[in-house]
Order: structure tokens, then C-alpha cells, then sequence
């Protein structure tokens, strides 16, 4: 029974997925029927629900980690470390890109560099918490 669930499941998924993305025209009569034709403002939504879980599923590794570091004993395994260089390279893409396309933009009065100064400040002091326990 829980695998003609998760069947059941997963073909929903596939199915949204495919009237969403397709670009056939049966995807796009199903899409109309579905309503799944997304406009910006979903797309909007969807992204920032993609964005905030992905942030509590990370934050929760990390914390499972340290937890395993701090009271456990164990050393930090090398898929945390993968993961935090993942998040720094995610970090320092969208700042760059960011400040790309601001640069010559009198309206937005943001810091990037002030940002990435103090983002390189946090992740230098975690390191050294990290290793120095190792």
C-alpha cells in the first residue's frame, strides 16, 4: 500500500512538473486545465519556498554536524565540509552578481563589499572554531 502511495505521489508530481515545464501542445492544454501555467508572481512564490527550505534543510545538516562535533566527539566529516563550500560558492555568486548588475545603478545603495567582508570574517572565524577542535 505505501508503494501505490508513493507511486501516486511521485506521478503527481511528475505530472505538475510536465504541464508546467513542457513544451508540447498537449503539456500546455493540460497545463490550461490544471492551472499550473505559471505567471512571475508564482514563480516568485516558488522560488522563495525553494529557497527557504533549502535553507532549513542545510541549517540543519550544519547543526547536526556541530552537534556530532561538539558533543559527540566525532570528527567533521568531509560531506560538511563539501556543503559548506557549496553555500560559500553559492554566497559569493549571487553577491557578484549582484554587484554586476548594480554597478551603475544610482537607486540601489547596497554593500556588497561591506557584505562579503563580513560574510569572509564569519566563515574565516567558523573555520578556525572547526579546526582549531580537530
Amino acid at each position: 500500500m505505501v508503494w501505490l502511495s508513493l507511486a501516486v505521489l511521485i506521478g503527481i508530481f511528475g505530472l505538475m512538473n510536465w504541464s508546467r515545464h513542457g513544451r508540447s501542445r498537449a503539456a500546455r492544454r493540460v497545463s490550461e486545465v490544471l492551472g499550473t501555467d505559471p505567471d512571475e508572481m508564482d514563480k516568485k512564490f516558488h522560488y522563495q519556498g525553494l529557497r527557504i527550505s533549502q535553507s532549513l534543510i542545510v541549517f540543519g545538516i550544519l547543526m547536526d554536524g556541530y552537534f556530532r562535533m561538539e558533543f559527540g566527539g566525532e570528527e567533521i566529516p568531509v560531506l560538511y565540509i563539501w556543503l559548506i563550500f557549496a553555500l560559500v560558492v553559492q554566497d559569493l555568486v549571487v553577491m557578484f552578481q549582484r554587484w554586476r548588475s548594480t554597478r551603475g545603478d544610482e537607486e540601489y545603495k547596497g554593500h556588497p563589499l561591506l557584505g562579503l567582508l563580513l560574510y569572509l570574517v564569519m566563515l574565516a572565524a567558523a573555520c578556525a572554531r572547526w579546526w582549531g577542535a580537530r
